[in-house]
Order: structure tokens, then C-alpha cells, then sequence
């Protein structure tokens, strides 16, 4: 290993204080450029060689002559027009940005509220000089002290109004020391080292910037020390305050790390281990389920299925993602019966908040067609015909069998499916429908005026997988409508008070 090779065999690593000071320097090198790019032109900007009209008799207009000469010299370009009218046409034309008229034997400046500012107050200042007008007495003017007056070789402040770029600057200077300074080991230097760098350049900036704004620009004056000390604390702040962002950052981004990092370490510990026998799996697993209940699925791969997913919802979720556990849990509730959601701890239709409590009952086969009836409620042989599951504080899906249990209607976050296919999908779903008998499905939807809401009625007919939509006309007002099936048609009633049908829709065959 040669004597200029750290371990690794890399060029030695520089010292983090060298790194520190090389920006430092670099910086100030900088932020002195950015000062004299972005102020200097803005300091010693001026006026040069504006055109100006003058307008009035020979000898008034000639005293008004000498004043741009003497008082400004090169920054103006005299016309000299016949009178007040042709000054007028003269703007307009824009072959002069200003005029003075000395017609009426006083000084008038012609407006021009459109030319720049400097241009546009110049030639008042002409205009108000002493003596300027024929016959007229010199102005006089009382002198009142400039009690803070602006350094007289820049009295605009211009050079002063363009160093809150450079101030900026220890921002960019912060984000180097943070990013670019490292340790001997290639780490990121620690805080005490940024700190001390910042510190160090907002010293070398603020009497770099004091020196250039005093001596080149000439926008302050004063004690160069006590200005160059005034930048310095500017910088300083932007500075540790930037740095104090930072670091709240890099905790936060740690805190994280850490968090991922022990659940890493928590799935390494649980890979490193034995698996637990099957007896404590089961155990843990199928502890909720009673035997009955367990007896049934013995019978119902349909119902350990929606058993596994339901009650694993979180690893499925983790696996699979929000939407497609849900399309995969609905195509097997589509397969289901009664029994199964009952044994997968759904609510029912007794009591929709807590599993079935009546096991030994309902586990058990229907007897007859005790289950072709379209509304059932235990206990009862067979379950009953609603059943409810919950996942937290959404609100719970909601399976439907009709007479028979022929056939599902599975209700989930607004939408609808019959026998795993959704329906009217692109209308607004009230929350429930019910099944008529052992093959039509009904509900509503909404529909929103200014007035009032009204409701069309949806009757999907699951043996021929269809669906007809019954919309009101603009003159009924459906508000809880209700659907009837009588032999061969369906009655389509406005509410649930009676009276004659709003609609008649055939069965068909």
C-alpha cells in the first residue's frame, strides 16, 4: 500500500477543514461576481442622448437650451419645433420622448406617462432649473438638509436594491457544505464542521460584498467594519437557518430508515426461525371458528376460500393491492351460499355487527323449500338471506342471495355486482337494493335538479343478465320507488304510499 493511498486503495481522502475552506473561498469568489454582474449595470445606468423637443420664441428657447448641456452633458438630443402643436405631433410620431414648451413665456413640460421613469422625470428637472423662462425671475428654492442622504456617486440605490442576490447566495453555500463536504471515511461531515464552514464564508461574503458595494459601486458609506459585520450576520442567519432545515430533514429521513430497518430485521428474525407446528398454526388460525361452522367447510371449498381471504385480508391487500383484492374477493362471493359467509364471521340479518351465534342452527341443510323463501332470518337451517362483513371503519359489503340462493348481489363502496358482473356502473347507486324473488334484482339511483332529488329505478334480471333502467320524466318525482312483480309483468310505483303503477314491464321468458 504506496503512502498516498487510503485502505481501499483510493487517492488519500482530503481533510473535511480543507474541503471547508476551499468553498469558503470559493463562494466569496461568487458571491462577489454575482454582486458586480447584477449591480453594477444597474448602478452606473443613466440617460444618454434622449430626444427631446423644445417648443416657444428663439431667445426662451435658446436660455433653455444651455440647461441639458450644463446640467446633464451627452444625455440629451435637442429638437427645436415652431410651437406647443407641433411638440404634440412630434410624441406622437415618437420621434421625442419629452417636451418643454416655453411658448406662453412659463415652463411647461408635455407629458408622457408612458416613457420610463427616468426619461419621464429628467426633463421636469430641467424645466424647474433657475431663470429658464424669458423674463422670468430665477426660481428661488429653500435649501433642507438630505438628512440621510444616498453616497453621492450612487444616489439612486440601485447597487444597494441588486445585493439581496448575493445575500441569497448562503443558501447555494449551505446546500455545498452539506452535500460536498466529506470526512476521511467518505462520509458527510458532521454538523459542528458545516456550521463552522457556513460561519466562515458568511465572515469572507459580507466583507467581500461590503468592499465591492463601498468602493466599486459606491451604494453605501459608513464604516466599512460595521457594514461588512451587518452582511456577515445577514449571511449567517440565511445560513444556520438553511442548516437547521437540513438537519430536521436528515432526522426525519433517519427515523424512517430506522422503522424499515426494524421491520427488516423483525422479517430476517421470523425467516431464521423453525416454522411453528401445525397444530399452533391452526390453533391461531381457526380459533374464532366453532365446530359446526368448521364441519361445514369440510364441505365448502368455496367457503375456506372466502374464509382465508377474508380473514387475511391485510396479507392479501399487501400482496395482491386494494383493487384487485377486491375484484378477487367478489368473484368469490359469487360462487358462495349462505353458510359460507356465516362461517367466515360475516354479520347477518339478525344482528349485522358480530358473527353468527347460532351455529349449531344454522350450519345446519334447509329442510323442503324452507329456502325458497326471498326474505329469511335466523336461526334457521341454511343461514339467512343478508349477510354484512366489515374491514375497519369502511362501510361493511353487503351479499344478497335471492330465493333459493340461486343467485348473489354483492354491494361495496357505491357499486353493484349480480352473480360477479357489475351493473349500471355509470349511475350514482343508492346504498341498498333487494332481490323480488329468485331472479330479479332491484335498486335506484340518484338523480340530482335544483329543486329536489328524484330516483330511476334499475331491475337487472340475473336469469337473462340483463338490466332496463326506468327513468321519470321531468314532470314525476320518484322518491322511494317501488317495484312489484304480478304474474307476468313488473309494477313500477313512484313510492311506497300505493295507488296506480308509474310503469308496466313485461316478464319474459
Amino acid at each position: 500500500m504506496g503512502p498516498n493511498t487510503s485502505p481501499a486503495g483510493s487517492p488519500a481522502a482530503i481533510s473535511p477543514w480543507s474541503q471547508v475552506a476551499a468553498l469558503v473561498a470559493l463562494m466569496t469568489v461568487v458571491v462577489g461576481a454575482l454582486l458586480t454582474a447584477f449591480a453594477w449595470p444597474t448602478a452606473q445606468s443613466a440617460v444618454h442622448d434622449v430626444p427631446i423637443a423644445l417648443a416657444g420664441p428663439a431667445p426662451a428657447v435658446e436660455q433653455v437650451v444651455t440647461a441639458p448641456g450644463q446640467r446633464r452633458p451627452g444625455s440629451f438630443g435637442i429638437i427645436r419645433v415652431t410651437g406647443t402643436a407641433a411638440a404634440e405631433a412630434a410624441m406622437l410620431d415618437r420621434e421625442v420622448d419629452e417636451a418643454i414648451d416655453v411658448s406662453t413665456g412659463k415652463t411647461h413640460v408635455l407629458p408622457a406617462s408612458a416613457a420610463s421613469l427616468v426619461v419621464a422625470q429628467t426633463p421636469r428637472q430641467i424645466a424647474t432649473a433657475p431663470g429658464q423662462a424669458t423674463g422670468s425671475t430665477p426660481a428661488t428654492t429653500v435649501p433642507v438638509p438630505d438628512i440621510t442622504a444616498r453616497p453621492t456617486d450612487g444616489p439612486r440605490g440601485a447597487g444597494l436594491a441588486a445585493a439581496a442576490l448575493p445575500l441569497v447566495a448562503g443558501i447555494a453555500a449551505t446546500s455545498l457544505l452539506t452535500l460536498r463536504v466529506r470526512d476521511v471515511n467518505g462520509r458527510r461531515a458532521g454538523a459542528l464542521t458545516q456550521v463552522a464552514g457556513a460561519l466562515t464564508f458568511a465572515g469572507t461574503g459580507g466583507f467581500a460584498i461590503a468592499a465591492i458595494m463601498e468602493v466599486s459601486l459606491h451604494s453605501i458609506t459608513g464604516d466599512y467594519l460595521t457594514d461588512a459585520g451587518i452582511l456577515a450576520l445577514a449571511l449567517a442567519a440565511l445560513a444556520v437557518t438553511f442548516l437547521g432545515f437540513r438537519a430536521l430533514e436528515k432526522a426525519e429521513t433517519v427515523q424512517k430508515k430506522d422503522e424499515a430497518g426494524d421491520d427488516e430485521a423483525q422479517i430476517v428474525r421470523a425467516l431464521g426461525q423453525p416454522p411453528e407446528p401445525v397444530a399452533i398454526r391452526v390453533a391461531l388460525k381457526w380459533r374464532h371458528l366453532d365446530e359446526p361452522w368448521r364441519g361445514w367447510l369440510r364441505r365448502s371449498g368455496a367457503g375456506v376460500d372466502l374464509f382465508n381471504r377474508w380473514n387475511e385480508s391485510s396479507e392479501h391487500v399487501a400482496l395482491l393491492g386494494e383493487d384487485a383484492y377486491r375484484e378477487q374477493l367478489v368473484q368469490v362471493l359469487s360462487r358462495v351460499v349462505p353458510r359460507d359467509c356465516a362461517a367466515s364471521g360475516f354479520g347477518c340479518t339478525r344482528r349485522i355487527d358480530r358473527r353468527c351465534r347460532e351455529p349449531e342452527t344454522c350450519s345446519q341443510d334447509p329442510s323442503g323449500d324452507a329456502g325458497e323463501a326471498v326474505h329469511r332470518e335466523g336461526p334457521l337451517p341454511g343461514g339467512c338471506d343478508h349477510y354484512y362483513g366489515w374491514r375497519g371503519d369502511e362501510d361493511p359489503l353487503r351479499v344478497r342471495f335471492s330465493a333459493g340462493n340461486r343467485h348473489r348481489a354483492v354491494e361495496w363502496d357505491g357499486r353493484i355486482w349480480i352473480d360477479g358482473v357489475p351493473i349500471a356502473e355509470d349511475h350514482i347507486l343508492d346504498e341498498y337494493g333487494d332481490w323480488l324473488d329468485d331472479r330479479f334484482f332491484v335498486t335506484s339511483a340518484r338523480t340530482f335538479d335544483e329543486a329536489s332529488t328524484t330516483r330511476s329505478v334499475i331491475v337487472h334480471d340475473a336469469d337473462r343478465g340483463s338490466t332496463v333502467i326506468v327513468v321519470p320524466t321531468v314532470h314525476e318525482k320518484w322518491t322511494k320507488p317501488t317495484v312489484v312483480r304480478d304474474g307476468g309483468v313488473l309494477l313500477v310505483y313512484p313510492d311506497r304510499t300505493g295507488g296506480a303503477p308509474a310503469r308496466t314491464l313485461p316478464v319474459h321468458r
